[in-house]
């Protein structure tokens, strides 16, 4: 008895696939719709950056510094390493006259590591210009003429006494601490401890406990750290790679797509289903009746 190869069969309801005209038409919606969506992302790409540049969120640029000594303001900065009694590592900054000493609680690289790369895992020392609506192209311009706000900071991760910083200390971020030290023009220093902002989550949680206990929702921590901000951008130069905190977005950003979001989306569904009847498997409806 002769046995066929099943696997070269088409289905009984299954006619063998052949281009025509209903096809061509779905495809042709396909483009169309392609299309569209891309020049509303182009849309969309100016309205976000004109909004930015109108009333968004400052936005900041970073340039690290890794040298030992260098000029700030005409005077003299400069970065020497210590060690505690017990055996920590500290780097002592000495800004003109002054001096402060940084200890994080976390191991540094090897002292052949050259300059402060060596620190880079709990401190970094960052020049910062922030942008206020202008290109890239137009701060640099602002920095050769020293016309450009610069400012400069040192952020350390603070390390919490008695924990694995290679373990515990890389994902308890609700132990996170940021220390962040501003040279100031002409001398001195000025500083600030922020922790790590709460979770929406874990936030939420507290209001709900307040309200089932009819206390007052509670506020967040005062010095949290906030999206936005200097001190934010900075921070996030010395996490680990474990947990950043996610943006958090307000309306403003949504409202400056206005229709081109909706309309983007609506386009892209019909992409994706007249792609898929443009090569859609045809059934033999005679068959199937």
């Amino acid at each position: 008895m002769d046995k066929t190869d099943d696997t070269s069969r088409t289905p009984a309801d299954r006619l063998p696939f052949a281009w025509h005209r209903g096809r061509s038409v779905w495809l042709a919606v396909s483009v169309l719709s392609l299309l569209l969506v891309i020049l509303l992302a182009f849309h969309m790409a100016q309205r976000l950056d004109r909004y930015n540049r109108e009333q968004g969120r400052e936005l900041y640029i970073f340039q690290p510094i890794s040298a030992r000594e260098f000029l700030w303001d005409r005077q003299p900065v400069r970065f020497l390493d210590e060690r505690d009694a017990d055996g920590a590592d500290v780097v002592v900054l000495n800004y003109g006259e002054q001096s402060l000493r940084l200890r994080s609680g976390l191991r540094s690289l090897p002292v052949e590591v050259p300059g402060l790369q060596r620190h880079e895992s709990w401190m970094k020392v960052m020049r910062f210009v922030p942008r206020r609506g202008q290109t890239m192209e137009e701060v640099e311009r602002a920095i050769d003429a020293g016309t450009a706000d610069e400012r400069l900071a040192i952020v350390v991760r603070l390390q919490r006494p008695g924990v694995d910083q290679d373990s515990f200390g890389q994902v308890m971020r609700s132990d996170w601490r940021f220390k962040f030290v501003e040279l100031l023009p002409g001398g001195g220093f000025e500083e600030r401890v922020l922790v790590f902002p709460e979770s929406e989550r874990a936030y939420n949680r507290r209001v709900q406990s307040a309200r089932r206990a009819g206390e007052p929702a509670p506020e967040r921590r005062a010095d949290e750290l906030k999206f936005g901000t200097w001190e934010f951008d900075a921070a996030l130069h010395v996490m680990p790679k474990s947990g950043p905190p996610a943006p958090q977005f307000g309306r403003g950003a949504m409202d400056a797509l206005g229709w081109t979001l909706f309309a983007a989306t609506v386009l892209f569904f019909v992409w994706v289903v007249s792609l898929a009847m443009a090569f859609a498997p045809e059934r033999d409806r005679g068959a199937s009746s």
